[in-house]
């Protein structure tokens, strides 16, 4: 149980990695190019398409994965966006100041989520083998508009909006 500030005691089911305590999870905004629109330069993502265990569905996210043992969530941010999309940063920017703890993924979760703008982002050599979870992830290109209307449809995975939104 937990205890309330007024010292109450409280039960929650709490969500996390079912083999972890206080899993860590890294989120990339993968930024691929920059293309003249009026005038104006807008950005084109990388993202995933993939299968949410949650809902049953196939979502649309950024590239995402989890922090192992012994591996900074920088070194995490690389090797997933790898994995996941084939990419190479020359940049990785993190999005929460230094020491930042991570941000908790669901109010009853213990997963805490950190986050990054992957910046001049190029297919670098052979992609890593994916691991079983990752077996039916497919990548494509986005504009910021696409990334909208897969927020407004409810595809755009929560922490994606979030790391959209602190890279904006």
């Amino acid at each position: 149980g937990y205890l309330s500030h007024e010292g109450k005691e409280l039960r929650f089911d709490v969500i996390g990695h079912p083999s972890v305590q206080n899993w860590q999870f890294v989120v990339i905004c993968p930024i691929l190019e920059l293309i003249l629109e009026q005038d104006q330069g807008q950005p084109v993502f990388a993202l995933i398409r993939e299968f949410a265990a949650g809902s049953g569905r196939w979502h649309v996210a950024l590239p995402t994965g989890g922090v192992d043992h012994g591996e900074t969530p920088e070194e995490a941010a690389r090797r997933e966006l790898k994995e996941e999309t084939g990419l190479e940063a020359q940049r990785l920017v993190p999005l929460l100041a230094e020491g930042h703890p991570g941000l908790l993924e669901l109010k009853r979760a213990r997963n805490r989520g950190h986050l990054f703008v992957a910046l001049g982002c190029r297919r670098q050599g052979p992609k890593l083998s994916k691991t079983q979870e990752e077996e039916g992830l497919s990548m494509f290109r986005a504009t910021e508009g696409d990334i909208w209307n897969f927020l407004r449809s409810g595809d755009l995975l929560p922490m994606s909006v979030v790391a959209m939104q602190l890279a904006g």
